[in-house]
């Protein structure tokens, strides 16, 4: 069926590390791995704990902001519009970088890590206004996808959420994080 194919196309060393951040204050947010293909590149991400708690977007095109670290105004904002948008990690809080890809009409945000682990982007108080969601992929995913946008831009994306995949109760029991 369906769910054995979708199993294969996410290698097993993309998910082996359960995310190493604090554990979240409360809300509706779990630890939820969040699948993100580009092109025919694939790979695992964590969900933020703000922004939206459920995606899944396909065929949006995959385009990395500028500046890539998303700490000033964004030049490509048009560009960005309907998109998944990559933003390197660093300088300026995530959810100052999520607002301004919000702001230019993004579908999402993906920020890329600043090491090969998975990380869970941590919100500030008074982030509702992010709605959009919001994930993580480490370095090595990043580095492969910049790749892939330098040789074909605005090559097509999808973004799903385990927890709404047809596999969502394997998934979830999987890679719950242990709050204990």
């Amino acid at each position: 069926g369906t769910d054995d194919d979708e199993e294969q196309l996410f290698p097993e060393q993309c998910s082996e590390a359960a995310p190493t951040s604090s554990p979240l204050s409360g809300g509706d947010h779990e630890h939820l791995r969040v699948h993100v293909s580009v092109g025919s590149y694939h790979c695992l991400a964590t969900a933020a704990s703000f922004g939206a708690a459920h995606a899944s977007l396909s065929g949006i095109p995959a385009v990395l902001a500028q500046p890539p670290l998303g700490d000033r105004e964004l030049l490509n904002a048009s560009m960005l519009r309907g998109g998944l948008v990559l933003m390197d990690r660093g300088v300026v809080t995530f959810v100052e970088k999520a607002r301004r890809a919000q702001a230019a009409g993004a579908a999402a945000v993906m920020f890329i890590n600043t090491d090969d682990k998975a990380y869970v982007p941590l919100g500030l108080e008074g982030d509702g206004d992010v709605r959009l969601p919001v994930i993580c992929i480490q370095q090595m995913h990043g580095e492969q996808i910049k790749l892939l946008l330098q040789q074909s831009p605005g090559i097509k994306a999808t973004v799903v959420y385990g927890d709404t995949a047809s596999s969502s109760a394997g998934v979830l029991e999987r890679v719950k994080v242990d709050a204990g």
